[in-house]
């Protein structure tokens, strides 16, 4: 049977948290809790006490994404697991989905380098009951279960990236190396992303994310690194980045607030990743 460890990354954490997770606590052999807030999060602590199954790491810093995980996966591997349950303090598990997912790696022989849930953000759509897998480019972080073994021979995650297209920059690396990135559409994760609204303009829909200028520089920059890092090898990839990339650009011109700012921040990072200089901000 598959050792599973799970991980949450913390950054001033609502109390939302606890209910989280409530939804994958019990299908987890152990959860390794990394909190980058200062001061620490007062909830650290608080879920330490309530399981047996609670490690907590306080970073004391905000070390980013990447060496979160990074710590979690090398944890994982000195103490003899096999996967690694990723997800983001905002999101929460559907009833069973982890479960799902953990009985479709024990009847699978063929082992993937991410099996991924379905990503349901506020406003999306949900997979209509469908069973079936789908094997995909990329996937966002949060509710993967990591292979270790894959994450041995791949390497670690980019930590000069810090946040944002870390988990795009995994993806594509493990499918240069072999692997697959499968989505199972029955397991739902209902997760954040940003403070999303819709916009009806004529017959369109618009959704912009709204995230304050400061992610807007790391998703510039890091989004720029990882498309021209992976060209050769998937240039449909870069094709789709950069469309998003420019809907991004326009879209917080013409529909978000704080234009100056974030469209200053967005130049940056550009700029930055010209002139190759990464890491935290």
């Amino acid at each position: 049977m598959h050792r599973v460890l799970g991980t949450v990354i913390l950054f001033h954490p609502d109390e939302e948290l606890l209910d989280h997770l409530k939804t994958y606590i019990d299908e987890v052999d152990q959860l390794l809790v990394i909190d980058n807030s200062v001061p620490p999060s007062p909830l650290g602590p608080l879920i330490r006490q309530r399981s047996e199954k609670v490690i907590l790491i306080t970073n004391e810093s905000n070390r980013g994404i990447a060496t979160g995980l990074n710590q979690a996966a090398g944890y994982g591997l000195q103490h003899g697991f096999d996967w690694l349950l990723t997800m983001d303090q905002d999101s929460n598990f559907a009833a069973g989905a982890l479960a799902d997912m953990r009985q479709f790696l024990t009847g699978t022989e063929v082992k993937p380098g991410i099996l991924s849930p379905f990503h349901c953000t506020p406003g999306g759509r949900l997979p209509d009951d469908d069973p079936a897998t789908r094997e995909v480019g990329i996937t966002m972080t949060s509710g993967n279960l990591l292979n270790l073994h894959a994450y041995q021979k791949c390497g670690p995650f980019e930590e000069k990236l810090f946040i944002d297209s870390v988990d795009h920059e995994y993806c594509l690396r493990l499918r240069k190396n072999g692997y697959k990135v499968i989505r199972l559409n029955k397991a739902v994760l209902y997760h954040q992303l940003g403070k999303i609204k819709y916009h009806r303009i004529l017959s369109f829909r618009i959704k912009t994310t709204n995230h304050p200028p400061l992610r807007r520089y790391y998703m510039t920059r890091n989004r720029l690194y990882v498309m021209n890092k992976y060209k050769s090898f998937d240039p449909k990839f870069f094709v789709r980045e950069l469309k998003e990339l420019i809907k991004g650009f326009w879209g917080t011109i013409l529909l978000e607030e704080e234009k100056i700012a974030k469209v200053k921040a967005m130049l940056l990072g550009a700029w930055h990743f010209a002139s190759g200089r990464y890491g935290s901000r």
